[in-house]
């Protein structure tokens, strides 16, 4: 795969929708949802908000302000690939569907 080649036809496939958001959305306020929202996530419906997975973009574990706790990676987050699984996969040290429970032999500090 040549991705020059390939964000070549992303753009003539979505030209009508650029423009749209450089004229509509940016140039008249000066500020606009980023073109990732604008053309990945509302328009194009290709990508998740982050926290989100799947076709239809469900909230990974522990929601989407925090997506595993903040201690690991919702599988396919961002995505709308049909196969992500939304499952955690925790960074060491955690555990469980949320990552929210300190392994055998470790601890977390409390805040302070």
């Amino acid at each position: 795969l040549n991705k020059d080649f390939d964000c070549n036809n992303i753009f003539e496939k979505y030209e009508e929708i650029l423009e749209q958001w450089w004229e509509k959305e940016f140039a008249k306020v000066g500020h606009a949802d980023t073109l990732y929202e604008y053309l990945c996530i509302q328009r194009a419906r290709v990508c998740c908000a982050w926290g989100t997975y799947g076709p239809k973009c469900v909230n990974c574990p522990g929601g989407p302000e925090k997506p595993c706790g903040g201690h690991g990676e919702c599988n396919g987050n961002g995505t709308r690939l049909s196969n992500a699984t939304g499952f955690c996969e925790c960074e060491e040290g955690y555990t469980g569907f949320e990552c929210d429970i300190c392994q055998d032999g470790w601890y977390e500090a409390p805040a302070v």
